[in-house]
């Protein structure tokens, strides 16, 4: 068998340098594209614009990888015009000189944050629909992105396959937003603070955990749909690092495991009860992807394959949101006083008086509605379809990744 070359569109990136160093590591052929160039490695680097196809076209033809990994976009806070034009016509370039070039495999780098309107999502697995408004601009390009990506989708042969993966709350060594995020918020000394009671559950996702779940989809992309009776088989729980799990990942929510029928009385009364922590050993309501699915009733092939599918990646492991930056903060010798708790109504009223001032005033605003929502809504993914079709299983524990992004932090500062 031939092995893949790959291109890392966005490789100087936080998630694509990791992705490329992986690769590099095991001896892959691997090239990377970007803006500019950030980190010296042994890696071949070509500077390239999403927005310029013809040098997107020169450069896959010159390159001639068999898959190509779409890591780049714009980070947050930035004008709806950038996103439109890297997020949604930049990878619509991307996918025309890749399918020009007879590229066999395409696997985009999208977000939970697709399905997210500014509600909660619990325990939401791929079926959850895109939102009519999106929370943003960033989530709406992001949406319009991976549509483009799954419907590029070709499995006739010789063509070329493409897939999403959906990372949440992506965090680990050489991220400069999360972690700079909750530095700052020491340095202004506002850890005191607190939006929301902490009862919203959120997802975390350490990074090389979002890499494994990368590989297996370049590995698996071309693989014949799994074995409906894959559902039948009890997988277990994602193993935990932490002392007590909150929420398993086979677990019951709020909608009927078939979507074309009713959710029946009793049901909703068992998704209730887990919300408030009751766990059953079998729950009434479940997703489509665990172990209690009905046999009987097998999804359609094509949601049991890889190509053309969007997958929802996590840890595994949702903790209550105030709980993942106090354990930074602790990590770093920084022990927060008590918190003068504001109810999300009032930090959501609080949020559009700071945007109205920074409007007049010229000024970014750093407290946002957007931040309020992000901090007190619940938002954990069910991860069971990318487990039983990419095979995929967190490779490093959530603890464990906050120690390892702490060490990294600590070694950075002390070279700097």
């Amino acid at each position: 068998m031939i092995k893949d070359s790959y291109l890392v569109v966005g490789g100087s990136g936080f998630l694509g340098n990791h992705i490329a160093e992986t690769l590099h590591k095991r001896g892959d052929t691997v090239f990377v594209t970007d803006l500019v160039q950030r980190h010296s490695n042994a890696i071949e680097f070509h500077s390239a614009d999403l927005t310029d196809k013809d040098a997107l076209h020169a450069l896959i033809a010159k390159l001639k990888p068999s898959c190509v990994i779409h890591t780049a976009s714009p980070i947050h806070g930035l004008s709806q015009d950038i996103y439109q034009a890297v997020n949604v016509d930049g990878t619509a370039n991307l996918l025309e000189a890749s399918r020009t070039n007879n590229v066999r495999k395409f696997i985009f780098t999208s977000s939970a944050g697709t399905v997210y309107d500014g509600g909660d999502l619990i325990d939401v697995d791929e079926r959850c629909p895109y939102p009519t408004k999106a929370m943003d601009a960033y989530n709406q390009t992001k949406a319009d992105a991976e549509k483009l990506v799954l419907n590029a989708n070709n499995d006739d042969e010789g063509a070329m396959r493409t897939c999403a993966i959906r990372p949440a709350g992506i965090f680990g060594p050489g991220d400069r937003q999360v972690l700079a995020g909750l530095i700052k918020v020491v340095e202004n000394n506002q850890t005191k603070y607190q939006i929301g009671n902490n009862e919203n559950l959120f997802d975390w996702t350490y990074v090389h955990n979002v890499v494994h779940a990368h590989l297996l989809a370049a590995e698996k992309l071309f693989n014949a749909p799994v074995d409906p009776s894959i559902f039948t088989e009890n997988i277990g729980f994602v193993d935990p690092t932490q002392n007590d799990i909150k929420v398993p990942t086979s677990r019951s929510r709020n909608v009927g495991p078939h979507p074309t029928r009713d959710v029946t009385g009793d049901e909703k009364q068992s998704a209730l009860m887990y919300n408030k922590g009751v766990k059953e050993s079998k729950p009434l309501v479940r997703t489509k992807f665990d172990q209690f699915i009905d046999p009987s009733k097998p999804e359609i092939a094509s949601a049991l394959k890889v190509s053309g599918n969007a997958f929802f990646i996590t840890n595994g492991e949702p903790i209550y949101f105030w709980d993942f930056p106090r354990a930074v903060w602790k990590g770093i010798g920084h022990i927060p006083p008590q918190p003068t708790v504001f109810s999300s109504s009032l930090g959501y009223f609080l949020g559009a008086a700071a945007e109205v001032f920074a409007w007049f005033s010229g000024r970014e605003a750093g407290f946002t509605r957007y931040r309020v929502n992000y901090a007190s809504s619940y938002r954990f993914f069910n991860i069971e379809k990318a487990r039983r079709v990419l095979g995929y299983e967190p490779v490093v524990g959530l603890e464990e990744g906050i120690q390892n992004t702490l060490d990294w932090y600590k070694s950075t500062q002390i070279k700097s």
